[in-house]
């Protein structure tokens, strides 16, 4: 079942780094500062709390950009994922951050409008799991206990774990809560594990990290469709150009 699909590395230890990225045009300025050691408690646990202020689940001294302008003034402060590359689009409308960093976080995709209003944001994993849209609908039909669950932590979090494309049912489960009814849930899905249907040539850690994009020069750009932005382009860790879009149609369209 598992033939092809990319390896997972263990990790040493946890990530707890810091890190700060810059980028600048010649109207403005985006600086990124995370510290993920600020994500573990006082008990020595990790806990993500989710609310309007903190849409990632850590706080802005655990994470986030600032936006200024061309002569240094800050405009805007907003929250976001620990990112590990940044950038502006080329007609400087959008700021787009990647991620490399699983622990603790379900976004290694966001991109944010020039006044720092959040725009899109997507986890990414090397593995998922594809299925039928009637294998789909007898799945939840059979699990809807462990399908309630994560649609209230789905809510909560304001993030998706599923989506529908070209008549296959994706399901990103990843490190969502752990309940049993959640870890008979992926036993059932077992056999619909397959590789992201973003790139094959993804990889991730156990824990920490998910490589997805070219590590030296991923070029993100966004490509506009009837003057919307309509999709994310960038290079995976092959160097191929791969999509991401920001509609996605949603598993609700097929549930009923």
């Amino acid at each position: 079942m598992l033939l092809g699909a990319p390896a997972a590395w263990a990790d040493r230890a946890a990530y707890v780094q810091k890190l700060d990225l810059v980028a600048s045009t010649a109207t403005m300025t985006v600086r990124h500062h995370h510290d993920w050691s600020k994500t573990r408690k006082s008990d020595g646990r990790w806990h993500l709390h989710y609310s309007a202020e903190s849409p990632f689940g850590v706080s802005e001294d655990a994470a986030h950009i600032a936006f200024l302008t061309s002569d240094g003034n800050l405009q805007s402060r907003v929250p976001s994922p620990p990112l590990t590359h940044l950038a502006i689009s080329d007609d400087g409308r959008f700021v787009i951050g990647l991620s490399r960093i699983k622990l603790m976080n379900y976004s290694q995709l966001v991109v944010y409008d020039r006044k720092g209003s959040l725009l899109l944001k997507r986890g990414i994993s090397a593995q998922v799991y594809c299925l039928s849209v009637d294998h789909f609908k007898a799945v939840r039909l059979d699990h809807s206990e462990a399908f309630g669950e994560l649609d209230r932590f789905a809510e909560t979090a304001q993030i998706s774990y599923g989506w529908l494309a070209d008549g296959v049912a994706y399901l990103d489960l990843r490190d969502w809560p752990g309940t049993p009814q959640i870890a008979d849930l992926r036993a059932k899905l077992a056999p619909d594990r397959c590789a992201s249907p973003y790139s094959p040539n993804i990889s991730e850690s156990v824990t920490n990290l998910v490589r997805w994009y070219h590590a030296d020069d991923p070029s993100p750009r966004i490509v506009d469709r009837d003057g919307n932005a309509y999709e994310v382009r960038l290079r995976d860790p092959a160097g191929l150009e791969i999509g991401v879009r920001f509609e996605q149609t949603p598993l609700v369209s097929v549930q009923n």
